[in-house]
């Protein structure tokens, strides 16, 4: 299959699982501190904080940031409009950065 198969698949799984149309921005959760972002980040705890995040948000942050697809992409296959995509993708990775500090502090305190 080409990329346009694989997009087409995609677009087909996004409307069945009911995921397109539900991307508005959620509240941000409060935490104190932050992370270092110099520090490597374990792929378990990485893992763990995209599980925490809301299908829509967790699906836009995979195509964008592992797969390597470019906004207006995205934007395109989601329906939504290419600055309410990147404002919203800020906001994931602000959120994943958040989950993953409360990981390690959680796991910290364990220790």
């Amino acid at each position: 299959p080409d990329g346009g198969d694989v997009d087409a698949a995609l677009l087909e799984e996004l409307r069945n699982d009911g995921v397109l149309g539900e991307m508005a921005l959620r509240g941000l959760p409060e935490t104190e501190g932050g992370l270092d972002t110099e520090e490597n980040i374990r792929r378990t705890d990485l893992e763990e904080a995209l599980r925490e995040l809301p299908a829509p948000e967790r699906l836009i942050f995979l195509l964008s940031d592992v797969e390597g697809y470019r906004a207006a992409k995205i934007a395109a296959l989601t329906g939504q409009s290419e600055a309410a995509l990147r404002l919203g993708l800020m906001a994931t990775r602000l959120r994943l950065r958040q989950a993953i500090a409360a990981i390690r502090k959680k796991r910290e305190e364990a220790a």
